[in-house]
């Protein structure tokens, strides 16, 4: 943050402050020791030592000096910023809140000070305040496009949705060139189901930034949204020019055409987003020709060796192995198939539906027969862009514990299995996730069930990829492959989509669904008697 402004007049410490900028901390630190013996109360002297011992990752000593630096001088404020700086990587946020607070009464028209208290607090799920911070920094300084972002996305969690449009409107007026204000701008617009007017707004962008394969690629996703395929496939394929997306940077990318010696040649398909994409996209290799090394998520590797014969697979490795490079002559990322298989028409993407079968499951896993199935998931990996909109709580399902003719199973890893702690004991769901140590485990109680309803996440894939019957609850803002106004789905047939009609209202849905599973526990237990 601070470039040390107020120090460079005093000779005494240009010298640390050279060491400083050469990276030389350790002589740096021992001539701050050494004016400390002549003068142990120089306030310069013990910022410096608190900005070094930040710099090293030594966060509780960089506390201690920077607050004796403002005991010995209270009226610089870069001390102040500084240590409120330090305390957010320590992780004391309320502490570093209060610090900005009194630094911006000393002076209240620090723009970046005003920006990050607006940061932290919405952070921190304050975001009435959050609001109140940001507007004050634009209306010191309006030429700021990434505080005016920062605005938008704060007024969107307070579900200000026509408010941010306007704003993410404003930031791109301020500066055309800023990607992230056209993206923000049209996450918004496909949360109010504005579709055509975010397509417009993309189609603006990739021409004012014909550069940003970020806005490209979110622009295929929009055209994918809407059934375009020829073309959003053609956008979609941006992302491999993005970092995040080049895994194997020494392997060269296949080149789309056809040509028959590829076939002959050593080929990786690499999974590039999550297990679900990779799951989804499966179902494309065996038209792919040549048998290919495919490299997935470790926990997608017994499945996926299950099913090595049926997948055209020549070998399965982990994303996380050490690969000989040397032995590919090209890679492929997984959700580049259809693209490169020329799919754009519905009818393409269901040529053999199940593509993926469980082995015999464990005995600890064999499931009664009686009652009417059910495997429910309710949250996906929180780490997904989307999380916030499609993973819901446990809580939520418990609409169906008066539903005695159905028994429930929990499918659901991770943390949020926790929930089950709070909800059994009125809500008789039967937790498996101790024996679900990967997705084979999972195929294998699957197929035992009569239903499967999940959230938008990697567990409805494999059921939709099995065959199996899957309901799965989808957000206002869906992700593209689950279109719009439809409650099937072409890419698996066994799918049904029950949607949301207001974002953050699940109650309408999930009644929806407790209408429809007692039609369908009925009907099983007719079938039974008969």
């Amino acid at each position: 943050m601070s470039d040390f402004g107020s120090l460079v007049q005093d000779p005494n410490l240009k010298q640390i402050l050279q060491l400083l900028k050469n990276g030389n901390l350790d002589a740096a630190r021992q001539q701050c020791y050494s004016i400390l013996l002549q003068d142990n109360q120089n306030s310069y002297v013990l910022f410096l030592l608190g900005v070094i011992a930040e710099k090293k990752g030594e966060f509780e000593g960089a506390v201690k000096y920077l607050k004796k630096s403002i005991i010995s001088n209270s009226n610089n404020l870069e001390v102040y910023n500084y240590l409120g700086q330090t305390l957010e990587k320590q992780g004391a946020l309320s502490e570093a809140i209060a610090i900005y607070r009194h630094s911006l009464r000393k002076n209240p028209s620090q723009v970046e000070i005003l920006a990050k208290m607006a940061n932290l607090l919405e952070s921190d799920g304050s975001f009435e305040l959050a609001i109140y911070y940001y507007q004050r920094a634009i209306e010191i300084d309006s030429s700021c496009h990434a505080n005016y972002n920062s605005l938008g996305l704060t007024l969107q969690k307070k579900g200000m949705q026509n408010e941010a449009i306007k704003i993410f409107q404003r930031a791109i007026a301020i500066n055309p060139k800023v990607a992230d204000s056209y993206y923000n701008l049209c996450g918004a617009l496909l949360i109010q189901g504005r579709v055509t007017d975010a397509i417009k707004v993309y189609q603006t962008a990739v021409s004012t930034i014909p550069d940003s394969a970020k806005l490209r690629f979110f622009y295929g996703q929009c055209l994918l949204l809407i059934g375009d395929f020829a073309t959003g496939w053609i956008q979609y394929e941006a992302r491999v020019e993005l970092e995040a997306f080049k895994l194997y940077k020494e392997i060269p990318l296949l080149p789309k055409v056809s040509d028959s010696r590829q076939k002959k040649q050593s080929i990786c398909v690499y999974a590039d987003q999550g297990i679900g994409d990779a799951i989804q996209f499966l179902r494309f290799l065996p038209q792919f020709g040549a048998r290919i090394s495919l490299i997935c998520q470790k926990e997608l590797l017994p499945l996926v060796e299950q099913n090595q014969i049926e997948l055209n697979i020549k070998s399965v490795y982990a994303l996380d192995s050490t690969l000989n490079k040397k032995e590919f002559d090209y890679c492929l990322p997984l959700s580049s198939l259809p693209y490169y298989l020329g799919i754009n028409e519905e009818n393409q993407f269901t040529p053999r539906i199940p593509y993926i079968s469980s082995a015999r499951c464990s005995p600890q896993c064999q499931l009664e027969i009686g009652k009417f199935r059910v495997g429910l998931v309710w949250a996906g990996n929180p780490k997904h862009v989307n999380d916030q909109f499609r993973s819901i709580s446990l809580k939520h399902f418990a609409t169906f514990s008066d539903m005695s003719g159905c028994q429930f199973y929990s499918l659901q890893v991770g943390a949020n299995a926790n929930q089950l702690k709070t909800l059994q004991l009125n809500f008789p769901i039967i937790d498996l996730s101790q024996y679900l140590r990967s997705f084979a485990d999972t195929a294998s109680v699957i197929d035992q069930l009569d239903l499967v309803i999940s959230v938008d996440t990697s567990v409805a894939h494999l059921a939709g990829a099995m065959g199996k019957s899957v309901w799965v609850l989808i957000p206002s803002k869906p992700d593209w492959r689950w279109q719009l106004d439809r409650n099937d789905s072409p890419w698996y047939p066994s799918l049904r989509l029950f949607r949301q009609k207001k974002l953050g209202l699940w109650s309408d849905v999930l009644d929806d669904i407790k209408a429809q599973l007692l039609i369908l526990m009925q009907t099983h237990q007719a079938q039974l008697r008969t």
